[in-house]
């Protein structure tokens, strides 16, 4: 039996948005909409924090 690997974690996805992350992370990115869309999460977050937007829309951001 094939058991599937463990969900990407943000530690991974931070990699990722970074540019540090291996081929592995970057395909199985590829191929896993809930990963996609928290890599999004984070980038917008990083996003808000770089533009030194106010904390109650980070907030937001996080909540999602």
């Amino acid at each position: 039996m094939t058991t599937s690997p463990p969900p990407l974690d943000d530690l991974q996805l931070s990699d990722a948005l970074d540019g540090d992350a291996g081929p592995d992370v970057a395909a199985r990115l590829a191929g896993d909409p809930a990963a996609r869309a928290r890599l999004d999460q984070l980038r917008a977050a990083r996003d808000l924090v770089a533009a030194g937007a106010g904390s109650k829309r980070l907030e937001v951001v996080l909540r999602q």
